[in-house]
């Protein structure tokens, strides 16, 4: 069975023994009460993208070039909107916000049927990419999305999700 949730129902769920893992964005920080261990398992690039190969075959200078770009980017609470807009603040750079985006799918939607640009993980948009219905205009340097496994504290862990946590070493 497959739950979603926001990660604090999340982790009620795990420390219930309810589910047995959470594929997350974020980790999870730990104290002296959690059950819970936190681990990488992957980062991904993340990068401007634009619907079609149209106007965009010029080199492309970051940050510069986005002064006053249309953009969708992610909503304010994600790790990647933090630190873009950090970088953009320190350049003096101000863009337009056409759209915030909670969920991955959805901006990956938005992306396809908008005319600004999006700023995604690589992975979310692959397809896409490949097929060319978005094009990939710039990787943005120092910027990537890290993904997590969050799985209980157990004397006898599932071994299921050991294997599949394995498949990725």
């Amino acid at each position: 069975m497959v739950v979603s949730g926001s990660i604090h129902e999340l982790l009620n769920k795990l420390e219930k023994h309810e589910i047995e893992l959470i594929l997350t964005d974020q980790t999870a920080q730990r104290n002296e009460r959690s059950s819970w261990f936190s681990q990488l398992i992957d980062e991904q690039d993340v990068c401007l993208v634009a619907p079609g190969p149209r106007k965009w075959r010029r080199k492309f200078r970051f940050p510069q070039d986005l002064e006053g770009m249309r953009i969708v980017l992610p909503t304010a609470d994600n790790n990647l909107r933090g630190a873009f807009d950090a970088m953009l603040e320190r350049a003096g750079i101000r863009t337009n916000v056409v759209a915030e985006v909670e969920d991955m799918a959805m901006l990956r939607l938005v992306a396809r049927e908008s005319d600004a640009l999006a700023l995604v993980p690589r992975v979310v948009v692959a397809d896409e990419l490949k097929s060319r219905t978005l094009v990939e205009v710039f990787t943005v340097p120092g910027l990537r999305e890290a993904f997590y496994a969050i799985t209980p504290r157990r004397k006898y862990p599932n071994r299921f999700v050991k294997m599949l946590l394995d498949l990725g070493k």
